[in-house]
Formats: C-alpha cells, structure tokens, sequence
C-alpha cells in the first residue's frame, strides 16, 4: 500500500489517501466477479444511488437537485426545505468485516462467494511503502482496499441499508416531485381506477456523498439518530467537517 497526498496538512495523517497496489492476478479475479455482480447491481440498490452503478450517472443527481430546487422556489417560495449534505469519514477504510458479510448474507449471495470476498479482503497481509521503504506486513482487519474494482461495488450494498433506513423513515418528509420529472414516477393503479403520487424525494446518492431532504430543524436530529445506529452496527462514520445543511 501507498500514500497519496490529497491537500492541506502533510503532516495530517488524514490528508493522505492509502492506494493499494494488488497483486495482479487478484485483481484479475476481483474483476471478474466485479463483472458478474455490475449486471445484478442495479436491481438490488436504490435507483437514487447513481455511484458506480451501471447505466446510472453523477449528472442524474445534479439535474434532479437543480429542477427540485428551481421548482420550490417557483411554486412554494415559503418552503423551508433543507438539503443535508453528508460525507463520510474515511468511507472505504471503516466498512467491518462482519457488517459486510450480514450484508451480503442478508442480499441473498452464495456463502461460498461470501467466505471468498472475506478471503480476498480480509486474510491477505498489508505492506505500507513511502518513499521506497517497505513496513512490515500486518493483517487488513478492515476497510476495502481503494484500488480494488470490486471495491466501489462492494461499499454500494454496504451503504444500502442506511439509504433504505433513510427512505422509509416516517421522521425524514422530503420533498414532492417535481412536475417535470412526475411522470417517469408515476404509476396507475388499474384497481383503484386512479394515478398515486409518487412516494416523496428524500434522498440523492453519489458513493458516500448523500443529500437528504429534511422539512424541519428537528428532522435533522432524526437524521441523526438514525446514521447513529447505522454506525453502531457498520462501523462508519460522518465526516463532519464535510456536512452541511443548506
């Protein structure tokens, strides 16, 4: 593994981001489940997670927030909606050995695959190397390699629970549709002879960058509580010096 500066501090460790340098035929074999699993991935993550998702892009999210946006103020210039933009601490490094693998058995995977993920990740020995000097190795006890391509995929399903937990929140309103993008989430219920709305917008997902759609000051603090017992159980954290309420 080796360091690459981001910006500010050198001297902060956290200004460094760990790139890890896999042997090639692991790589190889990681990209092919990679492969198998990008066909699948959509049908099992929100379709408001446009992250390294196949046929789903950052600019959908961006176009979304940009016509909500211009809608509330054209229609409902009172509405005192607040967009909660979260970042995660150290996204990749954080995910739990035992949080991923109740993730994927609660998904559905094979255990077999699931006890060849954790080989792959978890059972391999890490090397840090600055400046030509090579550390001695020491077990990966957590955290997904950067680097690796099966990686960006793996974090998506890690991270699922806590924008479902987000989505089905009774505490968490969001917004309406806007009209101009109604009609693609629209559906007619041919029982009941009439059109349902959609459910409302709550959250937009690039990665670990999410916005979320509160109403009111004190939905922030259910935002909270339910990241909190997100953490508890996966391990991440937020980052707060990159959240914001706007």
């Amino acid at each position: 593994m080796t360091l690459l500066f981001k910006k500010g501090d050198a001297a902060q460790l956290s200004n460094w981001r760990p790139l890890s340098l896999i042997n090639t035929d692991a790589k190889l074999f990681t990209k092919m489940i990679s492969n198998r699993l990008r066909d699948h991935l959509p049908k099992m993550i929100t379709q408001y997670q446009t992250g390294f998702i196949k046929n789903r892009l950052i600019s959908d999210n961006g176009w979304t927030i940009r016509a909500t946006m211009s809608h509330i103020q054209e229609n409902d210039p009172k509405n005192t909606v607040i967009g909660a933009f979260m970042d995660q601490e150290k996204a990749y490094d954080q995910v739990h050995p035992r949080y991923l693998q109740k993730v994927l058995q609660t998904f559905g995977f094979p255990q077999q695959m699931i006890s060849t993920i954790t080989r792959l990740f978890y059972d391999t020995e890490v090397s840090v190397s600055i400046n030509g000097w090579i550390g001695e190795a020491f077990q990966q006890g957590r955290g997904l390699r950067q680097g690796d391509p099966l990686s960006p995929l793996l974090f998506n399903l890690a991270l699922e629970p806590l924008l479902r937990m987000m989505m089905q929140h009774p505490g968490i309103s969001g917004i309406p549709w806007p009209q101009q993008l109604a009609p693609d989430k629209r559906h007619i219920d041919y029982r009941k002879d009439d059109i349902q709305e959609p459910d409302p917008l709550k959250i937009l997902a690039y990665a670990d960058d999410i916005v979320v759609f509160l109403q009111s000051p004190q939905e922030w603090e259910t935002l909270l509580s339910v990241y909190n017992k997100y953490s508890q159980a996966s391990n991440a954290r937020m980052n707060v010096h990159k959240t914001a309420l706007l």
